[in-house]
Formats: C-alpha cells, sequence, structure tokens
C-alpha cells in the first residue's frame, strides 16, 4: 500500500516526504525482525494502521517552525519517527 494511503489523506507530500515515508517499510521490516517496534501480524497494514495514525494530528492542527512537539505514551518512537519525517523543522520530545 505504501504511500498511496498516505497520499489520499495528504495529497500535498513533497516528493522528499514521499522518498522518506517509502522507505520506512523496509527500515521498520528489518527493525521489527531484531526488536518487535509493531506487531508482526500488523506488517501488513503498516502504513494505515501506524503511519497514517501517526500523522492525524497534522490534519487538524498546523505546526509552525520551531514548535516544540511532547510525545507522551509513545510506544518506540514510532509516533515520533513518522510525525517528524511530516512535519519539518519542529523538535519531537518522546517521553
Amino acid at each position: 500500500m505504501s504511500t498511496t494511503l498516505l497520499l489520499k489523506y495528504f495529497p500535498d507530500l513533497t516528493e522528499t516526504q514521499i522518498e522518506q515515508f517509502n522507505k520506512l517499510e523496509d527500515l521498520y521490516n528489518e527493525w521489527n525482525e531484531k526488536i518487535n517496534v509493531i506487531s508482526r501480524k500488523d506488517m501488513e497494514s503498516l502504513y494505515e494502521k501506524h503511519i497514517l495514525h501517526s500523522l492525524g494530528i497534522a490534519k487538524v492542527m498546523a505546526f509552525a517552525p520551531g514548535t516544540k512537539v511532547l510525545d507522551i505514551g509513545n510506544w518506540r518512537w514510532f509516533s515520533g519517527n513518522s510525525f517528524g519525517d511530516f512535519v519539518s523543522g519542529i523538535r519531537i520530545y518522546i517521553n
């Protein structure tokens, strides 16, 4: 499914963002085998259940450059990592 789903909800992604999101699947497959980042049965729905979910806040809130974001309750940096690829110029602090 890759970035096709993301482009449905975020049609203004830059080429750089599309490239970064396309690389995520291989990256998460590699790391998921080592440290179980997400449930292995969820890998088929990586973009739908995890990446798109992480970007949901960007549909309802704009972030100015320099904004500081605290991600509370994030498990293994997933949300912050995906969100950081999407919104440039912000600082994400993961609890």
